[in-house]
């Protein structure tokens, strides 16, 4: 029977927070009395949080890339193509 793959709420963390965070996890799981079943937990949830932290990435690089060369801003929208 496959475990039910939790679902993770990150979207009030800023990627920073996000960042912050999996440096926890990291630490939580070099522990020596870190359970095998606490570190798939916290792999799991680490998994999870690089995905979003990733995306967060993704759209500041978007936004980024639609400043032009004069310095104003052309305003974003999600799932814009450059």
């Amino acid at each position: 029977m496959k475990k039910e793959e939790k679902k993770y709420d990150f979207s009030e963390l800023t990627i920073e927070e996000g960042l912050k965070r999996l440096s926890k996890i990291t630490g939580e799981m070099e522990k020596e009395d870190c359970s095998l079943e606490n570190s798939f937990d916290l792999y799991e949830e680490g998994t999870a949080l690089i995905k979003y932290v990733n995306s967060k990435i993704e759209e500041v690089e978007a936004k980024v890339s639609m400043i032009t060369k004069d310095g104003s801003e052309v305003p974003f929208t999600e799932g814009q193509e450059s």
